[in-house]
C-alpha cells in the first residue's frame, strides 16, 4: 500500500550535533501528532529527503521502526478516510501503540473550540488564511495587528473558561462581562476580546464547525467607551521643535514632527524615502491600512528636517517612540492636566493626567487633522490629505468644546 504522502519522519532537533530522537509527524483533524519511533540518529546520518537513515544497516532498528509505523499509520488513515471518519490524534496515537504491542496511553483530550481557534491563528500567521468578507479587502491576508488581537482573545477566553465551546449562550456572554469587570478591565479592552470572539464564531460557522448563531444577536455586542484622546496644538508642536536634542531622541522627535505635520501613520512613514516619495515639496505615500494613495504638502518644518537629514529620519519601534515622546512632551512643558471620566471594572472613576502622559504615535494623526480644520481648510480637502473619509476626519477632530466656544466670545453675530 502506498504511504500516505502527509506522513513525515523528522528529527526532534535538526540542529543538534548529538543524536536526536526521530518522530512520525502527521496533521490530524484536531492538531499535529508527533509520535516517537523510540530511536535516535545524528543529523549527518539522516536523509531528510527520503526520511530514512543513510546507512540502513547501521540504523537497522530505526529503519524497521519507520517501516512499521508508516505502514500502520497509512492503513489506519486510509481506512478512516474511506469510512468518512476524522483522523484524531489520540485515536491514531493509540493505534500505533497497539501495532507496536505497547500499552495505550489515555491522553487528555483538548477542547476542540480552542484547538480549532488556534488552527485559525496559526493559518493566519502562516498566510494560509485570507479575508473573505466580500468587500474590497477580499483575499487580503490578516494584518499583524489583527493576529495579535486574536492571540489576546484566545488567551483571555481560555483564562475565562477553559471548557468554553462553540455552543455558547447569552449567559456565557454575560458571565464573560462580569469576569472582565472583576478583572478590572476597561470597556474597550473587554470589547476587543468580544469582537475577536465574534470573528472566531463567524469563521467557525463558515467552516461548518458549528451552527450556533447566538453571536449574531444584537445583544451580543462589543462593549465600548469613548476614550479621552488629545491633540497637540501648534504652540505645543513648536515647543517640541525648540527642544535642544541629539542622537536617538532627536531622531524620534524629528520623525514625530513629520507625522504631526503630515498625518502619516508609523506604518506608512517607515516605508518612505526621498527618492520615491518626496518631489516638488509634496510627500506621497500609499496608506498601508486602506490602500489609498495620499499626497500632502510638506510645510516649512518638514522641509527643514528633510534637508537636514537628506532623507526621512529613522523610524523607531512604536513602543520606543511612545516611551520617549512622553518624556520629550514633559520637557517641552506640555503638562497641563486633563480631567476626564473612564470606566474601570464596571465602575466610573475620575482621572486627572498630565497631557504629556497622553501623547502617543496616534496623537499625530489627530493633531494633523484637528489643526488643519482649525485653519478652515475644507473637510473634504483634509480627508484627501489624510487618505481617509470625511466621516473619519470628523472622528479625528479633537478640538474641545471650550476651544470652539472661545472662538465666538465677544462676537455680536453669535
Amino acid at each position: 500500500m502506498p504511504i500516505v504522502k502527509d506522513i513525515r519522519f523528522i528529527l526532534k532537533d535538526s540542529k543538534s550535533t548529538r543524536p536526536s530522537p526521530v518522530y512520525l509527524k502527521y496533521a490530524c483533524e484536531d492538531g499535529v501528532l508527533k509520535y516517537s519511533t523510540g530511536e535516535k540518529i545524528t543529523k549527518n546520518d539522516w536523509d531528510d529527503v527520503n526520511q530514512r537513515p543513510d546507512n540502513k544497516k547501521l540504523y537497522k532498528a530505526l529503519d524497521k521502526a519507520i517501516t512499521t509505523l508508516s505502514s500502520a499509520a497509512t492503513k489506519y488513515i486510509t481506512k478512516a478516510e474511506k469510512a468518512g471518519k476524522k483522523v484524531l490524534s489520540e485515536d491514531l496515537y493509540n493505534h500505533l501503540r497497539d501495532e507496536q504491542g505497547l500499552p495505550r496511553k489515555e491522553t487528555v483530550k483538548q477542547n476542540p473550540f480552542f484547538v480549532q481557534i488556534r488552527s485559525l491563528i496559526d493559518d493566519a500567521k502562516a498566510g494560509r488564511l485570507s479575508i473573505y468578507n466580500g468587500g474590497d479587502r477580499n483575499g487580503n491576508l490578516y494584518s499583524q495587528g489583527t493576529i495579535i488581537h486574536w492571540d489576546l482573545a484566545y488567551n483571555k477566553l481560555f483564562e475565562f473558561d477553559s471548557k468554553l465551546s462553540w455552543n455558547i449562550t447569552m449567559e456565557d456572554y454575560h458571565r464573560f462581562i462580569a469576569w472582565c469587570n472583576v478583572k478590572g478591565f476597561k470597556p474597550n479592552y473587554s470589547g476587543t476580546i468580544i469582537k475577536m470572539w465574534k470573528v472566531f464564531m463567524n469563521l467557525g460557522l463558515s467552516k461548518k464547525w458549528h451552527n450556533n448563531i447566538v453571536h449574531l444577536d444584537r445583544k451580543f455586542k462589543k462593549i465600548t467607551e469613548k476614550t479621552h484622546k488629545i491633540y497637540l496644538t501648534e504652540d505645543e508642536i513648536q515647543a517640541l521643535i525648540n527642544l535642544p536634542l541629539e542622537g536617538m531622541r532627536k531622531e524620534i522627535r524629528d520623525s514625530f514632527i513629520i507625522n504631526l505635520n503630515t498625518g502619516l501613520r508609523i506604518s506608512d512613514h517607515k516605508k518612505l524615502t526621498i527618492a520615491k516619495n518626496y518631489k516638488n515639496g509634496i510627500i506621497t505615500s500609499i496608506n498601508q491600512k486602506t490602500g489609498v494613495s495620499t499626497a500632502v504638502p510638506a510645510n516649512a518644518d518638514v522641509r527643514r528636517i528633510l534637508t537636514e537629514y537628506g532623507e526621512f529620519p529613522k523610524v523607531y519601534h512604536e513602543y520606543t517612540i511612545n516611551r520617549i515622546i512622553k518624556e520629550l512632551a514633559e520637557e517641552a512643558g506640555i503638562i497641563e492636566r486633563e480631567v476626564f471620566i473612564e470606566t474601570v471594572g464596571g465602575i466610573k472613576i475620575e482621572r486627572s493626567i498630565p497631557r504629556c502622559k497622553l501623547v502617543t504615535c496616534h496623537t499625530c494623526r489627530r493633531s494633523f487633522i484637528t489643526n488643519k480644520l482649525k485653519l478652515k481648510i475644507p473637510v473634504n480637502v483634509v480627508a484627501k490629505f489624510a487618505g481617509s473619509t470625511i466621516k473619519n476626519v470628523e472622528h479625528y477632530n479633537k478640538e474641545t468644546v471650550a476651544e470652539v466656544a472661545l472662538r465666538y466670545v465677544g462676537k455680536d453675530s453669535f
